[in-house]
This record gives structure tokens, C-alpha cells and sequence, in this order.
């Protein structure tokens, strides 16, 4: 090789370090380089400006003697435990690392790092790779750190996933493995190749137009698009440098899918909460409505738009009000569900409510607001109380009738009798329970009482009376008239029987 040679190859050498360099320095991230020593070679300006200086070329860390590097446990590390040695040196590949610089007045920032290490085709590792960004500030607020990591995660996954550079006249400089994969072209066939001329169906896209205004405005921009020949979503940040442009992109259509099916998800609760015939609604911690649906705005005759951020005590009277909120603060103090009736005053009177009310808590496992679903039980409530009123006639004509009165089962036992029964028979209603009629009957008059009885279940006779005779607990005898009938249920069935006695001892005996 002659010396014009030599010249020229150190030229494009030195060309591919300021591309390289033109590249790192585009990223908003710090990146630091190390060689296989773990000495750093290289850093960007954000690099620089983090630590105030640039590191100097294999001075590992010299920047930093001053400085103490603590884990996210606050204790110090070992230089050779460093993110960036590790991955020079062992080859580890380390992600969402948290690590924190200390300068001697106290001073720290806290960084979110990711490392891995630069290999050769033959697998060696030639040194390292880190980057990282500083998020001290992000760190002070519990939103801001989930903001930040997703942040980090996507420009992470965005570098870790596919990136591809272009210089000004749009021909790609370098692809990374994921990229190939993504693009489904090999590194070989594309470099130093027009992007357009490549993949022709994009010169139109929205890829080509965003691209093209990065470069115009020399500002980065982010988008997702669709990419019909691949038939994926991409997520794509590109940012601008004097030599061309960076992008870095990820495969995002799973996300996609999971986007659409929970949007789905969201137009059929909507359906459901505003087709269903119960009341339903939300509250916040004060107590304001912040979502009703039809059935309330139609029950309470109030628009969405006019109750929204009210609450109670601008719909209902103070003290119908303030039963609601009793209940509502005992959701927030106990994050319960929990079931309450409830009574609100309609055009035609007291309607009651089954209410149940159930707090809806955020990300963080905190109560924000509750949710009530409330249904109409007034009809249902007004047949339980007139089947109680009429249980409670039943229960005292039964125990306050002249006559005796017993209900028994099928096969005999007795399972309800009122006083004037057990005084006709002679036997306290606690020993009855345990007997059948057929153990009180006299012999002479069981058979007859049995044969009226199959007919009666049997439907063959709906009732039939007779004079039978009582063997008292005493033995003395106590002669009766007995009306007997059967219950039966909707399908005809016999349930039990109803014997009405009447005492006629005094007759009979006289």
C-alpha cells in the first residue's frame, strides 16, 4: 500500500469516527465507550455535560476520582462492578440499572443506565457500550418516576430493538441485527443504498414524510405507523444530526392489538352501563359525581352535563343527602364492597334501593372512587311486607282459632299445631313434634282415617270429615270431629295435610 493510500484509508477512517461520533452526539442520552479494558474511549455531550468534562482517552473513570458511584441500595460499588467494566470485561449485557453519582459537597444524581458489550463477527468483545440518563429530578415524584421509566423503556427498547443511520443523501451508514430482522434485509444489501430506492412503497408513507420534516426542522420526531409490506406496526424516533439522520424503531403491533381489544373492552362496558336498567354511578373522594348513566339521569329527571361534579346535597333533600354520603364515607374508610337500602323521594312516593357500592382503587392500590349500582326493590318490598302482614294474620287466626288445628307430612308427623290441638289431645306441642297422628289415633277409627286419607291424596275427594277418637298421654279418650284437607304445590303435588279438630268429648260422653 502506497502512502496516497495510506492517506486515504486514515481519511475514511477518520470520516467513520465523525460519523460515529455525529451519531452518539445526536442522542439525547448519555452513551460512554469503553475498550476492552473497560477504559473509556468515547463519550457524547450529554455525556460531557453530566459530568462536566469530557473523560479523557484511556484514563478509565479519571473524571470521576472524585466522585462516589452508590446502587440503588446507597452502598458504594466496586470500580470493577461498574455497569460498563462488567460488560467490557465479562461481557454482561445489564438493563434499568439505577446508579447514583455522589461528589464530595453532597451533591448526587441519580442515572437509569443500560450497558452491553461490543462484540466482533467472531464473538470477541471489543469494549462496551453505555447509556443512560440522568433522572434526579424524575426521581423527587412518584409520577414522574413511572413517566421517566417509561420513558427509558421505550428509548431503550427502541436502541435494543432495530436502529439504522442515513446520511444526507438518505443512503443507509449502518443497520443493527434487529433491524435487519424487522426489515428483513440483510446489512450487506443496504449499505450505502438509498432508503427510497430500497424500499420503494415508502417514498410516499408517512415514514418518508416524517423523516423529511425531522431534517427540515432539524427536530427529532417520534410516530407510529403502519407498514403494509411487513404488515406490522412500528414506533419510530428519529433525530436529526449535521450528517444525517438516526432512527431507532420497535415492532409494536402486539401493543396494537392489546390497544384495540382494550378499546373494545371499553365500548362494551359503556354499553353495558348505559343499557342496563339499574342505576349506576361514581363518585369521587368529595363526594361529586363523576359518571352517571341513562338509567340515573331518567330516574332523577337531571342531565349528565348539570349533575357532573355536584353531589348529593344538590340533588336530594339534606336529610335523604346525608344518609348517602354516611354510607359512601364507610366504603372509603373500609374499601369494602358492601350493600346498603337506600330510600330517595320520587314523584309517586318512597322508592327503596338495593345499593351496591364498591371503591375503585388507581395503579397504586389507592382509593380514588367508588362505584354504586343501584336496583329498584320498592315492588319487592312491598310484597315482602304484605306477605309478612299476611303471615302475621295466618300465624294469629292459627294460634287464636276456637278449634284445633294441626299440620301434618305426608307420612304422619306433625309439624305445626296451635294450644286448643295439644289441649284436646293432652300433649305438650314439644312431644307432639316428635309423634304422628297415627300414634295419638285410637285403633278402632285408624284404619277408617287412613282410607279417607290415600283417597284424599290421591285426589279422589278434596276433604272429608269423621268422629275419631284421641288416645290422651294420660289414656283417657277425647272424641273429636275431624275435617281434614291436603296442601299442594304448584304442580299438584301434595305438600301436607290440615286436620281442624273439634272437641265433642262432653256429647259423646253424656
Amino acid at each position: 500500500m502506497d502512502n496516497n493510500d495510506r492517506k486515504k484509508g486514515f481519511a475514511d477512517f477518520e470520516s467513520d469516527i465523525a460519523m460515529l461520533r455525529a451519531i452518539i452526539d445526536s442522542a439525547p442520552e448519555g452513551i460512554v465507550v469503553a475498550d476492552s479494558k473497560g477504559d473509556v474511549v468515547l463519550t457524547n455531550g450529554a455525556a460531557d455535560e453530566l459530568y462536566s468534562h469530557p473523560v479523557s482517552r484511556r484514563s478509565a473513570f479519571k473524571g470521576l476520582t472524585s466522585l462516589t458511584v452508590v446502587d440503588s441500595d446507597d452502598k458504594p460499588y466496586n470500580p470493577e462492578n461498574l455497569p460498563l467494566r462488567r460488560s467490557a470485561l465479562k461481557g454482561e449485557t445489564l438493563t434499568s440499572i439505577e446508579l447514583t453519582l455522589v461528589w464530595p459537597d453532597g451533591e448526587r444524581r441519580d442515572l437509569l443506565m443500560n450497558t452491553a458489550p461490543i462484540r466482533a463477527e467472531d464473538g470477541a468483545i471489543l469494549g462496551a457500550v453505555g447509556i443512560f440518563q440522568d433522572i434526579t429530578l424524575r426521581k423527587q415524584s412518584a409520577e414522574d418516576v413511572r413517566e421517566s421509566r417509561k420513558q427509558v423503556i421505550d428509548i431503550l427498547n427502541s436502541i435494543s430493538d432495530a436502529f439504522y443511520a442515513l446520511d444526507n443523501s438518505w443512503r443507509f451508514t449502518y443497520l443493527n441485527q434487529r433491524a435487519e430482522k424487522l426489515l428483513r434485509r440483510r446489512k450487506e444489501e443496504l449499505l450505502f443504498r438509498n432508503i427510497w430506492t430500497e424500499f420503494p412503497e415508502e417514498v410516499d408513507s408517512t415514514f418518508s414524510r416524517e423523516y423529511k420534516r425531522a431534517k427540515l426542522e432539524n427536530m427529532p420526531v417520534s410516530f407510529e405507523a403502519y407498514y403494509p409490506r411487513l404488515e406490522i406496526w412500528l414506533k419510530v424516533d428519529a433525530y436529526p444530526y449535521k450528517n444525517g439522520l438516526s432512527v431507532f424503531f420497535s415492532d409494536i403491533t402486539e401493543q396494537k392489538r392489546i390497544a384495540q381489544e382494550l378499546r373494545e373492552n371499553q365500548q362494551l362496558l359503556h354499553g353495558i352501563i348505559y343499557s342496563t336498567s339499574s342505576i349506576i354511578f361514581v363518585k369521587d373522594t368529595q363526594g361529586r359525581f363523576v359518571l352517571v348513566n341513562h338509567e340515573f339521569e331518567k330516574v332523577f329527571k337531571v342531565g349528565k352535563e348539570e349533575l357532573l361534579g355536584k353531589t348529593d346535597f344538590d340533588l336530594f333533600e339534606p336529610d335523604i343527602a346525608e344518609r348517602f354520603a354516611a354510607n359512601d364515607r364507610e366504603i372509603f374508610e373500609t374499601g369494602q364492597l358492601q350493600e346498603f337500602e337506600e330510600t330517595a323521594l320520587h314523584d309517586d312516593g318512597v322508592h327503596t334501593y338495593l345499593t351496591v357500592k364498591f371503591p375503585l382503587r388507581d395503579v397504586n392500590g389507592d382509593v380514588y372512587a367508588l362505584c354504586g349500582i343501584a336496583t329498584d326493590i320498592t315492588n319487592r318490598k312491598r310484597v315482602e311486607e304484605e306477605l309478612k302482614e299476611s303471615e302475621e294474620r295466618f300465624r294469629t287466626t292459627f294460634e287464636l282459632a276456637a278449634v284445633g288445628i294441626a299440620h301434618v307430612d305426608l307420612e304422619g308427623r306433625f309439624i305445626r299445631l296451635n294450644k286448643i290441638y295439644c289441649d284436646i289431645v293432652g300433649y305438650p306441642k314439644e312431644e307432639l313434634t316428635n309423634l304422628r297422628f297415627q300414634d295419638i289415633t285410637h285403633p278402632d277409627d285408624l284404619e277408617n282415617d287412613l282410607r279417607q286419607l290415600r283417597a284424599l291424596r290421591a285426589g279422589e275427594i278434596e276433604t272429608y270429615s269423621m268422629e275419631k277418637r284421641y288416645i290422651k298421654k294420660d289414656g283417657s279418650i277425647a272424641w273429636v270431629n275431624l275435617s281434614a284437607s291436603v296442601v299442594r304445590n304448584d304442580d299438584g303435588e301434595p305438600r301436607y295435610y290440615i286436620a281442624v279438630v273439634e272437641d265433642i268429648s262432653e256429647r259423646k260422653l253424656t
